[in-house]
């Protein structure tokens, strides 16, 4: 069972700027716990910069979590990541704190290295730490993961597909880069577009199946194109969606995905974009 859990879906820091703050505030805690209860025999150290030199434990806090999960998770594949892996980052940020405050002490304290204390330091610190960060990434799981999986389930409960007039145009044209290259379609034929580097994939459904068409152009120009069409959303950053195909939502701890009509391809929902689309498909719903 656990390790089954370890597999599954686990979001990744969806604004590096807001888990900034929220260590920023976590490294503010250290700080004033450090220096209000002085723990750790703190107590009894006497030095003329001692209150700077406790406060620097929390800086070591916010440099190793803060600044790690702002400059280095943004470059992680979020399809990708998983529980197993996010307990992991959490245990070497831990160890590397931890190397770090030993250090830092050495280095204030002006006191020998004792190698084998450090290993010993790290090793039981390890240990300790890792109880409550699989404690704490679970519990984040759950949460995440009933959060969009029960309004994910509602949705999808009271999506009926009914026949209705659209004031959408009867054809759309979008034009390439080069104003040049032209794709005509019809919007009941659209099902989503995905963001391709330079091009832009439209998925039509022509003949009974899912064709895929190239067009050069970004997906933002494609997009300020077909803003008539008031079913097409953006919901990823890669991604618009036509939501007169969504048969179904679903939820993981990640966020929505949309299940479309007639086809096995699905479309992930951005979690910044989740709440509006959500609003978007409840008028859809008879």
């Amino acid at each position: 069972m656990i390790f089954s859990i370890l597999s599954r879906p686990y979001p990744l820091v969806e604004s590096p700027l807001w888990r900034f703050v929220f260590w920023l505030g976590a490294a503010l805690f250290v700080d004033l716990f450090l220096i209000v209860f002085q723990p750790f025999g703190t107590d009894t150290f006497e030095h003329a910069y001692k209150y700077l030199f406790l406060s620097g434990y929390g800086g070591i806090v916010l440099f190793v979590f803060g600044g790690l999960d702002a400059l280095v998770l943004p470059f992680f594949d979020e399809s990708r990541w998983i529980v197993g892996k996010q307990i992991l980052w959490l245990l070497l940020e831990v160890i590397l704190t931890i190397t770090l405050c030993f250090f830092y002490l050495v280095w204030f304290t002006q006191i020998p290295i004792d190698w084998s204390g450090y290993i010993s330091f790290v090793f039981n610190s390890s240990a300790i730490a890792l109880f409550p960060i699989v404690a704490l990434v679970l519990a984040h799981y759950v949460q995440q993961l009933q959060k969009y999986k029960s309004l994910a389930t509602t949705i999808t409960k009271e999506i009926e597909r009914e026949s209705t007039e659209s004031a959408s145009p009867s054809v759309l044209k979008i034009l390439g880069e080069n104003k040049k290259d032209v794709l005509e379609f019809y919007p009941s034929e659209l099902y989503y577009i995905k963001a391709a580097n330079n091009y832009t994939e439209f998925y039509l459904y022509k003949e009974d199946k899912l064709q895929k068409t190239l067009l050069r152009n970004s997906l933002t120009k494609v997009e300020q194109q077909i803003d008539l069409v008031k079913e097409v959303v953006r919901c990823h950053r890669s991604y618009l969606v036509n939501l007169d195909k969504v048969k179904k939502v679903s939820g993981n701890a990640q966020g929505y995905t949309l299940h479309l009509q007639d086809i096995v391809e699905v479309v992930p929902v951005a979690r910044s974009k989740g709440k509006q689309v959500i609003e978007r498909l409840k008028p859809l719903i008879p």
